[in-house]
């Protein structure tokens, strides 16, 4: 099955997003986290944990076989 570099990128970005532990306002600039948010954030990273524990070996093979660049 032939792997695609582009589709690896941009699934680790949305991972990256997912874990973020940051929060920015309407303007693009980092506000203060609430109690709220950062149980939000809490239930969000624990349920992109769990739904990629399960995948682990799969990313370090990954890792140990990148997919071929294509132009």
């Amino acid at each position: 099955e032939e792997k695609s570099e582009s589709v690896i990128v941009n699934g680790l970005s949305v991972i990256q997003t997912l874990l973020e532990f940051r929060k920015i306002g309407p303007e693009g600039m980092q506000e203060q986290m609430t109690s709220l948010d950062a149980e939000r954030l809490a239930q969000g990273v624990s349920s992109t944990l769990m739904a990629l524990t399960p995948r682990l070996k799969d990313f370090h093979q990954l890792l140990i076989e990148p997919p071929k660049v294509t132009f």
